[in-house]
């Protein structure tokens, strides 16, 4: 009788956590000249039980709000299963570099606009072609644009709280106890941040303010919805930011799902529609339903709590 020790959910979690544990573990071996040999090995030892205890809060939390866990490679099998696609054009172009982070948005779009599943997210890890960091990707319907930054603050509160109590000796050998997450984080729009602080607003705002917070209607994707209640180019869209990180930690908003208003923004961003072509024939088709998500940059995310990963700060 064969038995299964482990469950497909947890099986994709360790899988998951071999993968970032390996890029971490080289990253600091590589610039660990300057360290003992019994301290280099603690403090690895110490931020890879930091990092696997981040993972593991972000599982747990989101496998208690009843989201499903999708592995990223099979986004591409599993559109063209769903919604028919014939063409290669598209996954080619947008798993190239850059675009990696559109093609998980679409692909999350298109699944659930086709499936019973009102909540999926994915993880990447980086990749090897050119530099993107891993991603916590999160897409759900059923769920205004107010209600997407609250659920990220649950969050990021629920692996704080993780982190406290199940790898509080290693945030100690590091000293690494971070406080930046208590408190209602400020949401502030872009065209006041920006009156305020310049055109380096990013960089000065995470100076100067002491606790997480979010930007509402950044530079806009094409599927990024406006904002209609307002009149001009306004968006539905949002940037997390934490102290002396000028880089935002999590991008998101409420996504477009109307075909002529895609067209719209992709004529205004000068998106080059061909390889996006497939997507916009199922959209034409009513193909996709209300839908917001976010894309949380879990390096970033990591690097909050145990610093720059190249570094003992």
């Amino acid at each position: 009788m064969q038995v299964n020790f482990f469950s497909n959910s947890q099986i994709l979690q360790i899988w998951h956590i071999l993968n970032i544990n390996i890029l971490i573990i080289l990253i600091m071996l590589s610039d660990a000249s300057n360290w003992s040999g019994g301290e280099r090995n603690q403090k690895v030892v110490s931020r890879i039980k930091i990092q696997t205890a981040i993972l593991k809060a972000i599982h747990d939390f989101l496998e208690e709000q009843q989201f499903s866990q999708i592995l990223p490679h099979t986004l591409p099998n599993l559109t063209q299963q769903i919604v028919n696609l014939d063409n290669h054009e598209q996954s080619d172009h947008l798993n190239s570099g850059h675009q990696e982070s559109d093609s998980m948005v679409i692909s999350h779009q298109m699944l659930i606009g086709n499936l019973e599943m009102d909540k999926i997210y994915s993880i990447s890890s980086a990749t090897s072609s050119s530099y993107h960091p891993a991603h916590l990707d999160l897409e759900f319907s059923n769920i205004d644009f107010d209600n997407v930054t609250m659920f990220l603050e649950r969050l990021l509160r629920r692996i704080k709280i993780d982190l406290e109590t199940k790898a509080s000796d290693s945030l100690r050998d590091l000293q690494s106890i971070n406080d930046v997450w208590n408190g209602t984080f400020p949401v502030l729009s872009s065209h006041d941040i920006e009156l305020e602080f310049g055109d380096d607003w990013q960089s000065e705002a995470t100076s100067e303010l002491n606790l997480p917070f979010f930007v509402t209607c950044v530079t806009p994707k094409f599927y990024d919805s406006l904002d209609k209640e307002r009149n001009g180019n306004h968006y539905l869209n949002f940037e997390l930011y934490i102290p002396h990180q000028p880089k935002p930690i999590v991008r998101g908003g409420q996504r477009e799902y109307v075909y002529g208003n895609l067209i719209n923004q992709m004529k205004m961003l000068n998106i080059n529609r061909f390889y996006y072509s497939n997507y916009l024939i199922y959209t034409s088709n009513g193909g996709l339903r209300p839908t917001s998500g976010a894309s949380v940059n879990l390096d970033n995310l990591i690097s909050s709590f145990i610093g720059n990963l190249s570094s003992l700060s």
